[in-house]
């Protein structure tokens, strides 16, 4: 197979796994949703951001620093799994001291053993870090599909079984463990890859540098992510938490379904063409418009049918996370931009550059949140937007020196979807006004409006975009 069909076959594996698990933890979460309070959401939410910033650690570098090394032998992968099983095990030894005093910090007896639970994650993370890292550089895509999917459903039984039980936020824990532990346990019998008995101290010497200077940026950017649901969970209440987490979660949801599929495939794929610019940045442009083409109408669709798919899915007591859902939405729009920018740096060995510039935008941040902190929860949400907005120009910093592809023409190639998207989202808000009937069929007639006003856009504009999604599906309907 060709580098192009290649590159192609594996997003659609990695599309076709966050598709099938997102559309499972979807369901799942919109009835945990109806059953749990918000509170035990919150709980659980300020335990997950402790987890993230820990898995940032372990995974931010590690494996990647694998894909990005042209000759990885066996040698290197097996070095860097002991590396990474050490510092996982290490700072979960750490998490698990630093529990008791959170928990008497914030009052909350019960963040102590759902820390030290949840924190299991961790070590687990280190070893599916390097599965996935063996995987992606090989381009194998399609294990990841059966290994998420099957770890996404059981663990969706877990999940809601406890929660009927009446196990409360403990159901969330189980979901989430369940989940990663069954995923890392089918990838071990089926990547292929089991740690070897050799360790090259000189080979992890020489992929640490951009393995730490990775790491760095991706600790920054987990940390800066995260500090809002902690100034929220600590400044505000748990249930302020929840409606925040839950805002965000849904548009992160069409993210992670495409956006990270696209980003996954794409940083094995730039690292094969770190030699050949002009291919690199032709793979940077075909990357941002298609996921764009993708992602815009379904974000600005979200943010025009919010509080109808709040009331009707998850009961009116979310609606105060509307907002919420509605500014993640236009967040989310200019997210293509940042993942072509960034993992084409580090695909060329760049990731110096890359720290720089999480520096640049965590200065700012701090500056925009020392502000936004003194005006609520949603004045929180909206300084969060005004940085992701000037993130995305700055992401784009050395891309015209690099690969001749300035922000101005980054822009210019994803305008007309954003366009379309607008457009649609503004037929479909006029059009919900005028419905009177029940929330669930007026859900679906706002989603038809939308689908057919973007199609129909599409076609009027002749997007290419779109012919070759029609063209790529004909072929697979075909075999």
């Amino acid at each position: 197979m060709n580098a192009k069909g290649n590159i192609l076959s594996s997003f659609v594996w990695k599309f076709g796994e966050r598709i099938s698990a997102q559309l499972v933890s979807t369901i799942v979460s919109i009835v945990l949703a109806r059953i749990l309070m918000p509170e035990d959401y919150g709980i659980v939410a300020i335990v997950t951001v402790i987890i993230s910033l820990c898995n940032a650690f372990v995974v931010g570098g590690f494996g990647n620093a694998l894909i990005q090394k042209t000759d990885a032998s066996a040698t290197d992968f097996s070095s860097m799994f002991y590396v990474s099983m050490l510092a996982s095990v290490l700072l979960y030894f750490a998490l698990f001291w630093v529990a008791k005093p959170i928990a008497e910090y914030y009052q909350q007896d019960i963040l102590c053993p759902i820390i030290r639970v949840m924190g299991l994650r961790i070590p687990i993370a280190g070893m599916n870090s390097i599965q996935h890292a063996y995987i992606a550089r090989n381009m194998q895509f399609k294990k990841f599909f059966f290994s998420t999917l099957i770890g996404t459903v059981i663990s969706a039984f877990v999940g809601i079984w406890m929660a009927v039980e009446g196990y409360g936020p403990w159901a969330l824990v189980g979901q989430y463990l369940t989940n990663v532990t069954i995923d890392t346990i089918v990838l071990f019998f089926t990547s292929g890859w089991r740690p070897q008995r050799m360790f090259d101290a000189v080979a992890v010497k020489n992929m640490m540098p951009f393995s730490l200077k990775l790491m760095g940026a991706t600790l920054l950017d987990s940390f800066f992510n995260e500090i809002r649901s902690v100034i929220i969970f600590t400044k505000y209440s748990s249930a302020d938490l929840s409606m925040y987490e839950n805002g965000k979660k849904y548009p992160n949801l069409i993210i992670t379904n495409v956006n990270t599929a696209i980003g996954s495939v794409l940083f094995p794929a730039m690292s094969n063409m770190q030699s050949d610019i002009s291919q690199l940045r032709a793979l940077m442009k075909r990357s941002t418009r298609f996921s764009t083409f993708l992602l815009a109408p379904m974000l600005c669709g979200l943010f025009a049918v919010a509080p109808r798919f709040v009331s009707a899915l998850l009961t009116d007591k979310w609606l105060p996370s509307v907002p919420y859902i509605q500014i993640t939405c236009c967040m989310c729009l200019f997210y293509p931009i940042h993942t072509v920018n960034i993992q084409a740096m580090n695909a060329i060995g760049e990731s110096g550059k890359t720290l720089k510039l999480e520096i640049v935008k965590k200065v700012i941040n701090i500056l925009v949140l020392l502000i936004s902190m003194n005006f609520g929860v949603l004045g929180i949400a909206l300084g969060s937007l005004a940085i992701s907005l000037l993130s995305t120009w700055i992401n784009a910093f050395y891309s015209k020196r690099f690969f001749d592809y300035s922000f101005s023409r980054q822009i210019g190639d994803i305008m007309s979807f954003l366009l379309m998207a607008v457009c649609m989202a503004a037929v479909v808000v006029i059009c919900d006004s005028y419905f009177q009937f029940n929330n669930w069929l007026a859900l679906g007639v706002d989603i038809l409006i939308g689908a057919m006003v973007y199609l129909l856009c599409c076609k009027i504009f002749r997007i290419r975009e779109l012919t070759d999604l029609w063209g790529f599906a004909a072929r697979i309907i075909k075999k």
